[in-house]
C-alpha cells in the first residue's frame, strides 16, 4: 500500500507491505536502487524509516520548495521535474496507471515521453502549468484494457472486411466506446467555455432589458451602435459592423446611396443592417381586413429601404468589391478579409411586441416569413427572447 506523508519540508512516501521487507535493501545493495510498484525509483540515502516489525518503508520522495513540492525526475523516471502545490492531497493513482493488461505505469514517464522538450511541470497553485482538474481528467483518459482489446481487433477487422461478408464492425464498437468513455478533458473544456458564454449572454441579456426599458436615455446613434454590437455577440458569423457607407448608384438623380451600418461575416461577405429605436411606433396593425392584421406603414417602408439598398449593391457587380475594400474604413477589415458583396441579406431591427394580442403575434411571424429569403425582421422582444432561451440552453447543457 502507499501512502503520502509530509515532514517539514519532506514529502513523504510510505510502502507497505504484508510481509518481509528485506528484499528491498537486498535489491539496493545489488542494483544501489529500488523500483516500488514500477513508478518510484530510490537509492538508500532516500530511506527515512525502516519498521521491520511494520513491514513499512517510509522514503524521501520531495522536497518543499516555496509552496511546491518538488520531485526529481530521477526518483519517477521522467525526463521533468514534477511540482505538486501544497495544498493538492497526493494519490497513488497521480503517479501510477495500472488498469488490466497495463501494470505499474509511471504516469510522469509517459507524459514526459509525449512531449517535445519537456519542461519542469507544475500542477496547481499560482505557477500552474496545469490545473490539478485537468491533470485528473488526463489521467482518466488514459487507455482502459477494454479499449485496448477492442482497438486490436478493430486493425484486425480492418484487414479482413474486404475478404469476409460475415464481420463484427469493431472499428465502430471502438469508435463507440471512445465516444462513450474518452470525452473527458474535451467536455471539461467547453464546461469552461460554457461558463464563459453564461456570463457574456447574461450581461447581454440585462443590458438589452435596460435599453429596452430606457430608451429615451440614448440618442438614436448611441441606440443604433450598442445594438449593433451586440448583434455581434449573438450572432458570431458577424465580425464587424461599419457605418455610414456610401456607395455610387445608377439610373437616379442621387449620386450615391448611403447605408446606415452594413455586417462583414469572418467570410468577407456584407449584410445590410438596419436599426430602428422602437419608440412605441406600431409594427402591425391595430385593426383587420378580412380579419387578417397586416404591416404598419413604417414596416413596410423599413423592409422597402432595405430591399433598394439590396438591389443597388446588386446593381454595380464585381466593381463594389473593389471600391469598398479600397474605402478607408474597410481598411482594417480587408486587410484581414476580403470584402465580398454576394446577395447581401438585409436585417430590420425594430418595434415592440408586449402589447400585442396573440392574433397580432401570429400574422406578424407570417409577415416575417413572407419577407424572409430577403430581410429579416427581428423585433426587441424576439432579439430578448433569443437571448434568454440561449441562457437557458447554457445551463441545462451544464447541467447534464
Amino acid at each position: 500500500m502507499i501512502e503520502f506523508a509530509y515532514a517539514n519540508e519532506y514529502l513523504i512516501l510510505k510502502y507497505s507491505l504484508e510481509n518481509d521487507i528485506d528484499w528491498i535493501k537486498k535489491k539496493i545493495s545489488e542494483e544501489s536502487f529500488v523500483r516500488v510498484k514500477g513508478t518510484y525509483i530510490f537509492e538508500e540515502k532516500d530511506i527515512i524509516l525502516f519498521d521491520e516489525k511494520n513491514f513499512t518503508v517510509s522514503f524521501k520522495l520531495g522536497t518543499l520548495d516555496k509552496n511546491y513540492y518538488r520531485i526529481s525526475k530521477k526518483k519517477l523516471n521522467s525526463k521533468m521535474n514534477i511540482f505538486f502545490h501544497k495544498s493538492i492531497k497526493l494519490k497513488h493513482d497521480f503517479f501510477n496507471y495500472s488498469n488490466g493488461s497495463y501494470r505499474g505505469i509511471s504516469v510522469f514517464k509517459v507524459i514526459s515521453e509525449v512531449l517535445n522538450k519537456p519542461k519542469d511541470l507544475y500542477i496547481g497553485g499560482e505557477q500552474a502549468n496545469i490545473s490539478l482538474e485537468d491533470f485528473e481528467n488526463i489521467i482518466k483518459s488514459f487507455p482502459k484494457a477494454h479499449e485496448k482489446k477492442l482497438y486490436l481487433k478493430s486493425r484486425v477487422y480492418q484487414s479482413i472486411e474486404n475478404y469476409f461478408e460475415n464481420t463484427i464492425n469493431f472499428k465502430e464498437k471502438l469508435e463507440n466506446y471512445r465516444d462513450k468513455h474518452n470525452n473527458t478533458i474535451i467536455n471539461d473544456d467547453i464546461n469552461k467555455l460554457n461558463k464563459y458564454e453564461l456570463e457574456k449572454y447574461n450581461t447581454i441579456f440585462e443590458k438589452l432589458k435596460y435599453m429596452y426599458n430606457n430608451e429615451d436615455k440614448y440618442s438614436e446613434k448611441q441606440w443604433q451602435k450598442e445594438i449593433a454590437q451586440i448583434i455581434l455577440l449573438i450572432f458570431p458569423k458577424y465580425i464587424e459592423f461599419v457605418e455610414k457607407v456610401r456607395i455610387p448608384i445608377k439610373n437616379s438623380n442621387k449620386k450615391y446611396e448611403e447605408f446606415d451600418m452594413l455586417l462583414i461575416t469572418a467570410s468577407g461577405n456584407v449584410d445590410i443592417l438596419e436599426i430602428k429605436k422602437p419608440q412605441n411606433t406600431n409594427i402591425i396593425s391595430n385593426g383587420t381586413d378580412r380579419d387578417n392584421y397586416y404591416s404598419t406603414n413604417f414596416l413596410s417602408k423599413t423592409v422597402m429601404q432595405l430591399e433598394k439598398y439590396i438591389y443597388h449593391l446588386n446593381s454595380l457587380g464585381y466593381d463594389t468589391n473593389s471600391k469598398l475594400n479600397k474605402k478607408t474604413r474597410f481598411k482594417n477589415i480587408s486587410d484581414i478579409v476580403s470584402i465580398n458583396v454576394m446577395n447581401p441579406k438585409g436585417i430590420a431591427i425594430l418595434g415592440k411586441e408586449k402589447n400585442l394580442n396573440e392574433k397580432q403575434k401570429q400574422d406578424l411571424e407570417i409577415i416575417k416569413k413572407m419577407y424572409a429569403n430577403v430581410v429579416e425582421i427581428i423585433t426587441y422582444d424576439d432579439l430578448i427572447g433569443r437571448v434568454k432561451n440561449t441562457i437557458n440552453i447554457i445551463k441545462k447543457r451544464r447541467c447534464n
